[in-house]
């Protein structure tokens, strides 16, 4: 139908399962610590800074959700499972042709990539579509 259609930022973030390490297909595990805390913002949770030793190969590496108090954490060490109650909190996976989508300071949109600026699209697919191409 031609309406606007603009990929939001909960759009570039998605939880993996409950229990598991994995992201969701299309997606890739949060990495480095300032990131994290954006994406905490971002899905409206509460950012949790403390980090324990015994989280080496008991929580997932990297950003995750701990699902009891529903805070986000930042794990540095080796990542596992053995806890089962944390969800791994992933962000889009960038294509190898290197276009990344962005997010417009204004409006907290993400209205395209590069010098692309908004696109008139039908929908979300089409829009990642557009963007990543």
């Amino acid at each position: 139908n031609g309406a606007n259609v603009f990929i939001n930022e909960l759009e570039l973030l998605k939880l993996g399962e409950t229990g598991s390490n994995f992201c969701p297909v299309g997606y890739v595990a949060i990495s480095e610590t300032g990131v994290c805390e954006e994406a905490a913002a971002l899905v409206g949770a509460l950012w949790n800074s403390n980090q324990y030793n015994d989280w080496s190969g008991n929580r997932p590496s990297g950003c995750f959700k701990h699902t009891l108090n529903g805070e986000i954490y930042f794990n540095p060490w080796e990542g596992g499972v053995q806890y089962g109650d944390d969800q791994r909190l992933c962000k889009f996976q960038v294509p190898a042709s290197g276009c990344t989508p962005f997010r417009q300071e204004i409006t907290g949109d993400i209205t395209g990539v590069g010098d692309l600026g908004s696109l008139q699209l039908s929908d979300v697919s089409q829009c990642k579509a557009e963007c990543c191409a």
